[in-house]
């Protein structure tokens, strides 16, 4: 297990485990929403990025991925979670009734905050699980339905 500080969080996370868990083959989704997500994770935030990696974390792999409609400059809205081997030590957990700036951290279009509440645990995942929610703001980068045509 790895300490890991982050903003107000300090962690012990099983890196290897975690890794180990996102290598595994995974049933995901191929809709065009959720693809649009795997495309446009190179906008993500170079600090959520380093965190993804820090943490062992395979941000094309979401456990649950939803997406909502355009929210702001075309920008797409899409709310999720992952799971890793590990827990938190010191610092706030939300849950998706108490999310608010004191229990989550905001870096550029990402929100993020350690869940209390887990959701859809992997069963190949190994215990200590905990869940990292995410709010991302994301571009459309998938080419237009209707342009395919043309």
């Amino acid at each position: 297990m790895r300490r890991i500080e982050f903003l107000h969080w300090v962690l012990e996370i099983d890196v290897d485990k975690t890794k180990e868990f996102y290598k595994q083959e995974q049933e995901i989704c191929i809709c065009l929403d959720c693809e649009n997500f795997r495309n446009a994770c190179k906008y993500l935030n170079s600090s959520v990025m380093e965190l993804f990696l820090q943490l062992g974390i395979d941000p094309l792999k979401p456990s649950h991925l939803s997406e909502f409609e355009a929210v702001e400059n075309g920008k797409r809205l899409y709310i999720g979670n992952y799971h890793l081997t590990g827990k938190v030590l010191k610092g706030p957990f939300c849950t998706s009734s108490t999310w608010n700036a004191e229990n989550t951290a905001t870096l550029g279009d990402t929100t993020i905050g350690f869940e209390m509440d887990l959701l859809d645990i992997p069963d190949h995942l190994s215990s200590p699980v905990l869940q990292i929610g995410f709010e991302v703001k994301l571009p459309w980068v998938l080419k237009d339905i209707s342009e395919q045509d043309e």
